[in-house]
């Protein structure tokens, strides 16, 4: 079981908790949701799943929701790929080591009691090419 966090909108638009504007990832209940290019993120765990909404969107009238969900086709994530407003997404396997370290030194995730550096992807996070939402849960 995985849990995927979403960000619930008016007309009960259900979209990707960290979607950039303007063109969200959509889903809905019951139906697949196949990515576009890579992969689309859900967490191993509820408590991941709760720690990144608490740690990442302090604003309770974004209104974050957590559901189960159903996966297909897991992707294997690059090193990193999220969009943070002072790293650019997308840096290649390729960039030479070194650089990662810098970048890990800097970008170790708040709530990861591990030393080990596992790219700036939030903790728990897996991306499959195909999610289901099932059940609300948080």
């Amino acid at each position: 079981m995985y849990y995927k966090v979403v960000r619930h909108l008016e007309n009960d638009l259900l979209v990707s908790a960290n979607s950039s504007w303007p063109l969200p990832k959509r889903y809905e209940i019951g139906k697949w949701t196949i990515a576009d290019i890579g992969g689309l993120l859900v967490f191993r765990t509820l408590k991941q799943a709760k720690t990144f909404i608490e740690e990442n969107f302090s604003y309770p009238c974004w209104n974050y929701e957590i559901y189960s969900c159903d996966t297909k086709e897991q992707v294997e994530l690059p090193f990193t790929g999220l969009v943070l407003d002072h790293l650019v997404a997308g840096i290649s396997e390729q960039l030479d080591e070194e650089i990662k370290q810098i970048i890990a030194s800097h970008w170790q995730h708040r709530s990861s009691s591990e030393t080990s550096w596992q790219g700036v992807w939030p903790e728990g996070t897996v991306a499959f090419r195909k999610v289901k939402l099932l059940e609300r849960v948080a």
